[in-house]
């Protein structure tokens, strides 16, 4: 499982190369690298942290979902297909309530708010509030209806 989690490391790592930055200037690849470490921290489940590292590859890169499929298997294509928004078809809280119902998928969602939260906290951050807001109520809708993990902090 440790190659399967370095797979998934490198593959997010160049995927997001051309990715560009985040809203506080850093490469983008600091955020999943983010995302994996604080699912580490809530969970021994392996795939979790593939599913973390790979959660924003195929909305935000070239990386299509099949390609994940052959590399990783259906199992984490499926949470990754869980966690990839249609932004064209589907509202901000359509999603995260569809990536909540698979457990896999909500921990890293949890996790993936939980580093956009505290993207925040850096003094060189550039988004509205508002941003924080809509993170904020998601976590919120996520907790109240799932409950918390054992390890949320």
């Amino acid at each position: 499982m440790e190659e399967m989690i370095k797979q998934a490391r490198n593959l997010a790592r160049r995927a997001h190369d051309d990715t560009g930055v985040l809203y506080n200037g850093k490469p983008y690849f600091v955020h999943p690298e983010r995302v994996a470490q604080i699912v580490a921290g809530m969970s021994d489940d392996p795939l979790a942290q593939v599913v973390a590292y790979l959660h924003d590859t195929v909305e935000d890169t070239g990386v299509k979902l099949e390609d994940i499929r052959q590399q990783f298997g259906a199992e984490v294509a499926g949470d990754v297909a869980a966690l990839t928004r249609d932004k064209e078809h589907e509202g901000y809280m359509e999603f995260v309530a569809r990536a909540a119902r698979r457990p896999r998928a909500r921990l890293v969602k949890l996790a993936d708010l939980r580093a956009n939260i505290e993207s925040f906290e850096d003094p060189a951050c550039t988004v509205s509030p508002d941003r924080l807001t809509k993170y904020r109520e998601a976590e919120a809708y996520i907790l109240t209806t799932y409950g918390a993990p054992a390890t949320w902090q």
